[in-house]
């Protein structure tokens, strides 16, 4: 019986700590809501000789507390990244883009992605949404939205 109930606990405990490492983190807290925002929008174009080449940067400095700054963290706190598996092996880097460019967002920690399913924060590689990219895609296209509107 001592043993059972050592046992239960034992699982007990790592659910309970695979819970609090999977759980779902909010974007505009990561980016941090007292701060400044610079947003970079790197746009790459297909190459047949070259491949995929980066053009220029298009730059959004957002101050603390403007109408832009809200709404931007509004659409951040849509979307919500988990650590995995990779962020526990991974060099923190991301490689790729499906959304035909690499988003960075500047506050208080900076995002990075490209669209894959995968968002560089900070130096940790997490994941947006459970599988695939299409979480991803939609908020490169929200952030992008706002700031070109």
């Amino acid at each position: 019986m001592n043993r059972r109930k050592i046992a239960l606990s034992l699982l007990l405990a790592l659910f309970m700590v695979l819970a609090v490492y999977y759980r779902p983190i909010s974007l505009a807290d990561s980016v941090g809501r007292e701060n400044d925002i610079l947003v970079t929008w790197i746009p790459l174009v297909q190459d047949a000789e070259l491949g995929s080449t980066l053009q220029d940067p298009i730059q959004y400095e957002l101050k603390a507390g403007s109408k832009e700054t809200e709404a931007l963290l509004e659409i951040l706190d849509r979307y919500s990244y988990r650590n995995s598996l990779v962020t526990l092996l991974s060099e923190g880097a991301i490689e790729g883009s499906h959304a035909g460019g690499i988003l960075h967002i500047y506050g208080r920690e900076g995002l990075s992605t490209g669209g894959t399913g995968e968002i560089l924060v900070g130096s940790r590689v997490c994941r947006i949404g459970l599988a695939g990219d299409r979480m991803n895609l939609m908020l490169i296209e929200d952030v992008l939205t706002l700031l070109e509107g």
